[in-house]
């Protein structure tokens, strides 16, 4: 047929109309959540162990739109049973909800980073169901967050295998993917390179230490296009420790504690909240409450069955919760002494701010026997911990204890030691501590009889004290070199001051070179006849411990007693310029903690601390607790040692 031409209208054509491509550029923009009804949860039966399960649509072009389904499915309590699926984990990352999942003709918005994630696990050919938090949980119900959260450790460990999405790749992690197998010495000038991709923000979240701990042996770790064997990241990480043990970046050695708590619960051993809280101190969390909640599910300890994990609580709710849940698995207080040790003042005086990750980091109640040397129950010796009640909406607990004494003297003396210090003139701190141990002398002989009270002068007890009563190793981070330094301490502050002077003067102590010998030195001999007021034995001390060198040159004065013993004193005079203060109670016993005792506080024994609390009366008959001290005499449980010479009282702590 005959084309027939049309006449002119004067008009130009219309436009043609473009036929829709499938990049991004041109059809995303146009799935828009404006343009498409927000998802509606079904919501769960929360009477019955229910989840769901996404259903990732398969697409070739990595670029095309995310579409998916959601169903709920029963949660069974063996794997065997269970509709398989694999479980997505991940970091939320940038809270910028920029990019749409379609979902039965409504849209959820996604993170940048979990729609990166989805695009790579996406199968270009069959649909892949997945487990993942911030589609399958309802993020806007509380009621349903403490549903889902409670099983989640069960729902990572039950599923086929699961995906670990570490980013996209970048030269550096593909580097070290390549080299994960058979890490050798050849490769340790690279360990700060492969060591990055152990940098990447999944290693440092507080929910993947748990995500992680829960993987099987078939799960994947995905890197961008790259696929790892999660066992293989896990012996890779574990010779990576091993060829970096100089390493200096203190994060990398962190993961040794992963590994460990991994290795504890591979061998069905029991792992305790307070293990996870400190092994876990390196990560974080958007909720603070999550601290608490992203390790409940790794303790195996049934202890810990009582924390009520509430995401509409405050953040305070489940921090006591969890500090008397660890008291209780414990049976010691423990955990509540290393909290004072953190030195930091909180509302609630008896619980740790789990979100401060730095205090967690310190969380170890080893450091009780290396810095205060207890043994076995320290002052709470003879009276175990008996029990704890908890108050969470007062924030308050109870424990039953003893008083020691109410605090009458104190004596800040940083500001002596302070002046010392600034002055270059530790002697006068030495003159100091004369006074104090004289002052010592007096308040034992009120308790103890005339010879009691001078073995103690005489065994170094008051500088015992002024250290806080802290082993010399912990002060040196030395073995010291006499067998008791105290009682050394205890000779040098009998020395004549001005013979003192001398020997110092002798010998720069910092740096270890010798100094012009003065003249006096000289007549060294006539000098040591001061010493003869005192008796025969404190000589033959002072003789067996500082005068046999003075005769030797100056450099071999170094390394010797009276170098050690003088290089602790000039350590105690350090510490005590910063936190020391000394108190007396009514009942004549002499200790020292931090500058926050004031006169009228109680120094109390709570069964189950090892070491005696200071404690102080508020409103309503309760007590705040103000620091964990050293009281001369009673550290080893002597004052509960006769039980008719105190009497039980139940303390309401807030």
């Amino acid at each position: 047929m005959p084309k027939v031409k049309r006449k002119s209208t004067g008009r130009a054509p219309p436009p043609r109309r473009r036929r829709a491509t499938n990049t991004p550029s041109t059809r995303e923009p146009r799935c828009t959540i404006e343009d498409i009804p927000a998802y509606e949860y079904e919501a769960l039966d929360h009477s019955a162990p229910q989840f769901r399960i996404f259903t990732l649509e398969p697409a070739e072009d990595r670029d095309s739109p995310l579409r998916g389904a959601l169903r709920i499915e029963k949660f069974l309590p063996t794997s065997e049973a269970q509709q398989s699926y694999e479980a997505v984990s991940y970091v939320w990352g940038a809270q910028q909800k920029a990019w749409p999942l379609f979902v039965a003709g409504a849209t959820l918005p996604l993170s940048s980073n979990l729609a990166q994630a989805l695009r790579y696990i996406r199968h270009p050919s069959q649909p892949r169901q997945l487990w993942i938090d911030a589609l399958c949980i309802d993020q806007s119900s509380s009621r349903e967050k403490n549903h889902q959260v409670r099983q989640m450790y069960q729902i990572f460990a039950q599923a086929t295998r699961v995906l670990i999405w570490l980013g996209e790749s970048d030269e550096d992690s593909e580097y070290a993917l390549t080299h994960l197998e058979g890490l050798t010495g050849a490769l340790r000038l690279d360990i700060p390179r492969i060591a990055k991709l152990f940098t990447r923000p999944w290693w440092s979240r507080v929910w993947t230490f748990q995500e992680g701990l829960a993987a099987n042996g078939d799960s994947l770790v995905l890197c961008g296009q790259r696929t790892v064997a999660w066992q293989t990241v896990l012996q890779a990480l574990g010779d990576l420790l091993k060829c970096a043990r100089r390493y200096p970046d203190a994060a990398l050695h962190r993961f040794r504690y992963f590994l460990e708590v991994n290795r504890l619960r591979r061998s069905a051993q029991e792992v305790h909240l307070d293990r996870l809280v400190f092994a876990s101190s390196y990560r974080e969390a958007t909720d603070p409450r999550d601290y608490v909640y992203a390790l409940l599910g790794l303790v195996n300890d049934t202890s810990y069955e009582s924390i009520d994990l509430d995401y509409s609580k405050p953040v305070s709710w489940a921090y006591q919760q969890a500090m008397v849940s660890m008291i209780r698995s414990r049976k010691d207080l423990d955990i509540l002494v290393s909290k004072l040790m953190l030195k930091r003042t909180t509302k609630i005086s008896w619980c740790i701010q789990f979100s401060i990750t730095e205090d967690l980091q310190q969380v170890d109640v080893l450091h009780l026997h290396r810095r205060f040397g207890t043994t076995d129950d320290g002052a709470t010796t003879g009276r175990p911990f008996q029990w704890i009640q908890h108050n969470p909406y007062k924030g308050r607990i109870k424990l039953p204890g003893t008083i020691v004494g109410c605090i009458r003297v104190s004596t800040m003396c940083q500001k002596y030691a302070k002046s010392c210090l600034l002055s270059e003139n530790e002697v006068k701190f030495l003159r100091f501590m004369r006074t104090q141990t004289l002052w010592a002398k007096g308040v034992w002989r009120q308790r103890l009889d005339c010879s009691q009270a001078s073995a103690k002068v005489a065994a170094g007890d008051m500088w015992r004290v002024v250290a806080n009563g802290q082993h010399i190793e912990y002060i040196l981070d030395e073995a010291p070199v006499l067998e008791d330094i105290y009682a050394a301490l205890a000779v040098l502050s009998q020395l004549d001051l001005y013979l003192i002077d001398q020997l110092v003067a002798w010998v720069d102590i910092a740096t270890g070179e010798p100094t012009e010998m003065p003249k006096y030195m000289q007549r060294y001999e006539d000098k040591c006849g001061q010493v003869q007021k005192y008796n025969t034995k404190l000589q033959e001390e002072l003789q067996s411990m500082f005068m046999g060198h003075v005769c030797l040159n100056a450099k071999a004065l170094m390394g010797t007693p009276f170098d050690k013993v003088w290089r602790t004193f000039c350590n105690l005079a350090k510490i005590c310029s910063q936190e020391v203060t000394i108190f007396r109670t009514d009942t004549r016993y002499i200790g020292s903690g931090s500058a926050d005792i004031r006169y009228g506080d109680y120094v109390c024994i709570l069964f189950g601390s090892k070491l005696p609390l200071v404690l102080r009366p508020g409103t309503e008959g309760t007590y705040k607790i103000i620091d964990a001290v050293y009281v001369d005499g009673i550290m080893g449980g002597e004052f509960l040692r006769d039980g008719s010479g105190y009497k039980v009282t139940n303390f309401v702590i807030e």
